[in-house]
């Protein structure tokens, strides 16, 4: 059985981040991901300007010619339009490509990545997968909102419910963002190289028939698209988990529900995480006394208090505000923009 100081549980945005700051160090590491890659990846695939300097930082490779950036965003409420140019674009992905680009740039850096094996245990320093079993000093929890971490941390985060479809169109270049295309959420229509990302978020009151929906939205758009195609998957956009070490143990990004509570955007804080956790281990490793977990929390903090905020007020504008409402903010053009600048921040 091989041991490692650290076993980061997860290929995703938080995982490789991890793993890309403990290639900086002399400590060893294994990456383990249930599934292979290049894999499905339900996720609009926006990857801010701040996030790009994150992962630039981290010398993570971003094809940015396999994207779209976008500036222009169209902000939709009831009959009316409010056209907003966003002063930093953001790169629109495809997230399966994203994700697996990371991914290999790791592989390639790592002999110790294993993918397509499923997490069975964990106990006394160590982990058994359906293939093999490995020892650990540390572990990342990189494994998302319904991985092996939720066995441990059991937090109930009160996130929402997102249903997208791809269609293929060219050309397309606006961001749309609707405010009421559904109640307690909104709409999107994300454009991409070869088609557009059409979707949906619902944050409170997630029961809804999804398809329809959906299909209600793109037809008022001029899209239509086969209802068999439709994905939907659970967003962790409620509270974040305020306790997100455990002993050995660190969580990120979506297993810590590390997800913007108004856009549902969390690749951004899925790196920030990834690297503070592998950081913090690292300090560990090199001095048994140093604080861990509090410098963890210490350098998550200002991004726990963003997200504190923005829970607060999305409790808010998903539950209370109404259409009349939306449409009034209108008509108020200052209104509008403190609006975009906030959701698209």
């Amino acid at each position: 059985m091989k041991t490692f100081d650290v076993a980061i549980i997860g290929g995703g945005p938080a995982g490789v981040a991890a793993a890309a700051q403990m290639l900086r160090t002399p400590y060893s590491f294994c990456l383990i991901d249930a599934r292979h890659f290049p894999r499905e990846k339900l996720c609009a695939g926006g990857v801010t300007s701040k996030c790009l300097s994150e992962l630039d930082e981290l010398s993570l490779p971003v094809d940015k010619d396999a994207g779209v950036f976008v500036s222009d965003v169209i902000l939709m409420a009831g009959n009316k339009r409010y056209p907003y140019r966003k002063q930093a674009p953001v790169l629109m992905t495809d997230r399966a490509k994203f994700d697996n680009d990371n991914f290999q740039y790791i592989k390639s850096r790592c002999e110790d990545v294993y993918e397509g094996e499923k997490i069975l245990w964990i106990k006394d320093k160590v982990i058994a997968t359906d293939k093999r079993n490995i020892g650990y000093k540390y572990i990342i929890f990189a494994d998302g909102a319904n991985g092996y971490s939720q066995r441990i941390t059991r937090h109930d985060c009160k996130g929402g419910f997102c249903v997208q479809v791809d269609i293929p169109v060219s050309g397309f270049k606006d961001m749309i963002v609707s405010l009421d295309a559904i109640e307690n959420g909104y709409g999107w229509v994300f454009p991409k190289p070869d088609h557009i990302s059409l979707g949906m978020g619902k944050f409170a009151g997630i029961r809804f028939d999804y398809r329809a929906a959906l299909a209600d939205f793109g037809a008022k758009l001029g899209f239509t698209f086969d209802q068999k195609d439709v994905r939907g998957f659970p967003i962790p956009n409620g509270n974040y988990l305020a306790t997100p070490v455990k002993g050995s143990m660190f969580f990120v990004g979506d297993a810590a529900a590390l997800v913007d509570p108004l856009t549902g955007e969390g690749i951004y804080y899925a790196v920030l995480s990834g690297k503070f956790a592998a950081q913090a281990i690292a300090h560990r490793l090199e001095d048994s006394r140093f604080n861990m977990e509090e410098k963890y929390l210490a350098d998550m903090a200002p991004y726990h208090a963003i997200l504190k905020k923005k829970f607060r007020v999305s409790r808010m504008f998903f539950t209370k505000i109404k259409n009349p409402l939306v449409n009034a903010i209108f008509t108020r053009p200052a209104l509008v923009n403190r609006l975009t600048s906030t959701l698209l921040k």
